[in-house]
């Protein structure tokens, strides 16, 4: 997803986000413990993703970085919404371990 600053993010992904803010509690819990057993090499372009977003290097997402890394993206707003609800442990901000659990694909 290495995307200039304006472009599109991927279809694929957007309806990602969209089926896991969808799922119930169990079912998030279930895909963040897959999230945890990933392989590298399965994750890497979500890893890239999320170290372009995570602007102070902390390891999770304020809601802040997120809306300045999608600001200008097509759906920006939206997927903003939608990735609230990848808080599961709702902490306020997206730990990595959510926000790969909230873009793997099934």
């Amino acid at each position: 997803l290495k995307e200039k600053k304006g472009a599109p993010i991927d279809a694929g992904k957007i309806a990602t986000f969209k089926n896991f803010a969808n799922h119930s509690r169990m079912k998030k819990a279930a895909l963040t413990a897959i999230s945890v057993q990933a392989s590298p090499d399965d994750i890497r372009e979500l890893k890239d993703l999320f170290k372009s977003l995570d602007k102070n290097g902390d390891g999770s997402l304020t809601m802040e970085e997120l809306r300045v890394g999608l600001k200008g993206k097509e759906n920006g707003d939206a997927l903003l919404h939608i990735m609230k609800s990848a808080d599961t442990d709702n902490s306020g901000e997206i730990n990595y371990t959510e926000f790969i659990a909230a873009t793997m694909d099934a």
